[in-house]
């Protein structure tokens, strides 16, 4: 029987108990080396931005290749807040010690890529905190 797992739409703070199949969308490294940054989607589309703090980098950047689908158990999440965020998701998601990642069998070969109206950036429609891509 197949383990069941949460859709990102549907993660809260309250526990951290959660399971999510996600895409690798982007991965960064912070310019000061502090962390490894993260874009996952799951397959209906919806992205988080996840944080793997420095102590953690080794353990978890070897297991998150840009474009593969993996199973995320057991991590917290916080309000995403501040400039230049890379999603629109209320909550960051924050790998733990006891965070495990999973391969899983791709689901999608979407790239899900999503793009702001420029004429929303142009008119300040658009959240400036929010990083977009253009389309005109």
């Amino acid at each position: 029987m197949a383990a069941t797992f949460a859709f990102l739409k549907d993660v809260r703070p309250y526990k951290t108990a959660w399971r999510v199949q996600v895409k690798v969308l982007h991965a960064w490294c912070q310019s000061t080396g502090e962390s490894l940054e993260l874009v996952v989607s799951d397959s209906l589309g919806k992205k988080i931005h996840a944080s793997v703090k420095k102590e953690l980098v080794t353990k978890y950047a070897n297991r998150l290749p840009v474009g593969n689908w993996v199973f995320i158990e057991t991590f917290g999440l916080s309000y995403a807040t501040g400039q230049f965020r890379p999603t629109t998701h209320l909550y960051k998601m924050a790998f733990i010690t006891g965070t495990l990642v999973l391969q899983s069998d791709p689901v999608s070969d979407s790239t899900f890529l999503s793009l702001t109206k420029f004429r929303k950036i142009q008119s300040g429609e658009a959240n400036p905190n929010i990083l977009v891509g253009k389309y005109i």
